[in-house]
């Protein structure tokens, strides 16, 4: 019985596992691309849909379940690593991504720097408290589990049309790895313009201080999506990385940083969903140099190929004006600096509380929205920004519809041009939620009208 049959019969109950090294890989069981998904930042309230629990709620009943097994086996229990759920959760977004159980070529690598020997368990289509027990069961898999060499282990889960991908990996330090991710920097950060300093990555956590612009942030000590972690003085709390710079040039409307995409995106004709697509690049393109801005659209050239690719898919980007008007109203979902200009470099007019009604877009500036509030007309980040449920949107194009808010989710279907989605449910970033017939799903806001 292939895998799709299993998946379909509801027995689709796979399962694999590796062992390396001193930094050499044992043959995967089953043959894997290079690793191109990230799993998506996703609120820690979410509950996924393949398991019911949280993300936070998976690893700990997985990591529970296999500490008692190392107690049974008279091993000592192991520590969970932010930087190896990391690696773990990315590798399940990719087998989700590619509806197919495989092992992650890569893994060794990727966790933190230090191990002596390294591990990986994989499995698909288990309940979250059945997976662990199944890994028990056999062999391998408990070899793993049972090592007794091993300190550290990353926990990770994704769900595709509702099947479950989980992701063990296992590590051996003599002292603590570290917990960030490796695009933690070992460079000093200040901050770019005045910012929040909070207590956890997010912008529904409390705000410890306003850093003004210019303070020293030194170096970062984990990242959380596009949260980083800091210390200034005695304090430790969190600051939105578009907020952070190492002190280099930043780039202007043509740009001499060299972005990548950051998931499969298509590279258009012109700058908007309307236009052709010339080809679809792959996650981790190097896309050059911008040669152009429109909105938040990008042109560049990739080959022989020149042409446009939305902003929102490329790293190290900066946003250009341009003027879009919307009949939506919205809030803020956390206090928020509303600044003179589309950007970080400008004056903060005032800082607005939570819950604040911003009314109407008045224009959109590539992630930046032009509002008034009172007498005062600024620009607010869209992050910070939800929608009110008062309008109806119809889609400008075909567009995918997504289990979550980013590129990282499953599709459920692509909805054609023209099609009414209705009122947003939520807002997630540049992402809407609404609700399609009998499914409720997300949509990116570039695609609604």
């Amino acid at each position: 019985m292939n895998k799709k049959t299993r998946c379909q019969a509801g027995a689709g109950i796979v399962l694999s596992f590796v062992l390396t090294f001193a930094g050499f890989a044992a043959a995967p069981a089953v043959a894997a691309p290079p690793p191109v998904a990230t799993a998506p930042v996703v609120a820690a309230s979410t509950k996924l849909p393949c398991t019911g629990t949280t993300a936070a709620e998976t690893r700990k009943i997985i990591l529970d379940a296999t500490n008692a097994q190392r107690k049974k086996a008279g091993k000592s229990p192991l520590a969970s690593n932010a930087a190896m759920n990391t690696v773990a959760a990315n590798w399940s977004a990719q087998m989700a991504k590619n509806k197919k159980l495989s092992h992650n070529p890569k893994y060794s690598t990727q966790i933190p720097k230090g191990s002596s020997r390294s591990g990986e368990n994989v499995a698909a289509g288990y309940k979250v408290r059945e997976v662990t027990p199944a890994w028990i069961a056999s062999a391998g898999h408990r070899a793993n589990i049972e090592q007794s060499g091993y300190t550290h282990i990353g926990i990770g889960v994704a769900c595709r049309d509702g099947y479950p991908y989980y992701t063990q990996v296992f590590g051996s330090y003599a002292s603590s790895p570290a917990t960030a991710s490796s695009s933690s920097s070992g460079s000093a950060y200040k901050t770019k313009s005045s910012v929040n300093m909070r207590s956890g990555a997010g912008t529904s956590y409390k705000v410890l201080t306003t850093l003004k612009a210019g303070t020293s942030v030194g170096k970062i000590l984990k990242k959380s999506g596009a949260w980083a972690q800091v210390k200034v003085g005695t304090r430790t709390g969190w600051v939105h990385s578009d907020y952070l710079t190492t002190g280099a040039t930043t780039a202007s409307a043509s740009s001499s940083t060299t972005p990548k995409t950051t998931a499969a995106v298509n590279m258009r004709s012109g700058a908007g969903t309307s236009y052709k697509v010339l080809t679809t690049l792959k996650a981790g393109t190097s896309v050059g140099k911008i040669l152009k801005r429109s909105g938040a659209w990008a042109q560049v050239k990739v080959g022989t190929r020149t042409g446009w690719v939305h902003s929102d898919y490329l790293t190290a980007i900066a946003s250009s004006s341009s003027a879009s008007t919307s009949s939506s109203t919205s809030k803020t979902t956390g206090s928020v600096n509303m600044r003179s200009g589309a950007g970080t470099g400008y004056k903060v007019l005032t800082t607005l509380k939570s819950g604040t009604s911003v009314g109407k877009a008045l224009k959109k500036s590539g992630v930046w929205i032009q509002v008034k509030v009172g007498s005062t007309t600024g620009w607010v980040h869209s992050k910070y920004l939800t929608v009110s449920a008062t309008s109806t949107y119809t889609t400008k194009s075909s567009v995918n519809f997504r289990s979550g808010a980013g590129t990282g989710h499953s599709v459920y279907s692509t909805l054609k041009a023209g099609t009414n989605v209705g009122k947003p449910l939520a807002q997630s970033g540049s992402w809407i939620q609404v609700k399609v017939g009998t499914r409720t799903g997300w949509l990116h806001s570039d695609y609604l009208k």
